[in-house]
């Protein structure tokens, strides 16, 4: 007797087949995985892996702790416990506009930092589930030691006067960037004074040098007990008792263009899931597991502005 079947049957059983094969092939080699990368990023990820297997590392408080090298952990971590062991290929990218516009056009297999979920063009990413959940990626505003006790105890002030944090803030110039188009809508809906400076490195130059007084960045994913901030060879100090949380998500990207993008991301996934579910990365956003709930006590600036996020 002969049996017949549907073309389109075929295709599809060819298909599965080809992703099975991939999946094996990808779980029991290297894989070479091109990986987008800013410089400062890629120094401190060598520095906190130091010539180890990604996997075996898990202390976390050291300098070269911050997003950028623990996104870089995690991204390979993942890939490990999903069942790829990586080599990554690092591509160095000025900024995060020009990483997603290098993982849009395929000419890196992953985007090294979350993307916020608005940027995610979906035809030509995958995304994976939030490595920050919506309330979960925090900022805050950071200075030099000079210019902390004044700002602190003028907050100290208001509270007592019990008028609103926000005025304070609102006395001071934040120096931050247009191309950071979530901080910079959310820095003018707070109706603060900013100026509008091309680098990170910049920014705290002005702020060193008094020309600005605070930068808002990340009151996570810090190596240091104090959350303290290195930059231009200067430690900033985070203002206390006020933060702003972001509603919006943010996630890892494989570009669809890579020949085994379904693999990476599939691992990518799997792997995900496994870090938040075993604590790590909990771990990772709060090195010093102390800083979770003292921040959590601290005001948010951001509550009333979800449009934005």
């Amino acid at each position: 007797m002969i049996i017949k079947l549907n073309p389109r049957y075929l295709l599809k059983m060819v298909g599965c087949f080809v992703v099975l094969l991939a999946s094996f092939t990808a779980a029991s080699q290297t894989h070479d995985i091109v990986i987008s990368v800013t410089p400062q990023a890629h120094q401190n990820y060598k520095q906190l892996i130091n010539d180890k297997p990604c996997i075996d590392v898990n202390h976390y408080l050291q300098k070269p702790v911050y997003r950028g090298s623990l996104e870089l952990l995690i991204i390979c971590k993942a890939l490990t416990l999903g069942g790829i062991k990586p080599h990554f290929i690092f591509k160095t990218v000025p900024n995060y506009s020009r990483a997603l516009l290098e993982t849009q056009k395929g000419h890196v297999a992953i985007m090294g930092e979350s993307v916020w979920l608005k940027n995610i063009d979906t035809t030509k990413l995958w995304q994976t589930a939030p490595i920050f959940k919506s309330g979960e990626y925090i900022k805050g505003f950071y200075t030099t030691h000079s210019q902390l006790a004044f700002i602190e105890s003028q907050i100290k002030k208001s509270q007592l006067t019990k008028k609103p944090t926000l005025n304070v803030i609102q006395t001071l110039t934040v120096a931050s960037s247009n191309n950071w188009v979530f901080d910079w809508q959310l820095l003018n809906a707070l109706d603060l004074t900013v100026i509008n400076v091309p680098t990170t490195q910049s920014m705290c130059e002005m702020i060193k040098h008094n020309r600005a007084n605070v930068i808002l960045t990340d009151l996570m994913m810090s190596g240091s007990k104090d959350i303290l901030y290195h930059c231009a060879d200067t430690v900033f100090y985070p203002v206390k008792g006020v933060k702003i949380t972001f509603k919006q998500t943010r996630h890892f990207v494989v570009s669809k263009q890579h020949p085994t993008s379904v693999v990476v991301h599939q691992a990518l996934q799997t792997g995900l899931a496994q870090l938040r579910a075993q604590g790590d990365l909990a771990k990772m956003f709060f090195p010093e597991t102390a800083n979770a709930a003292l921040v959590n006590n601290w005001e948010d600036l951001g509550t009333n502005l979800d449009v934005f996020f």
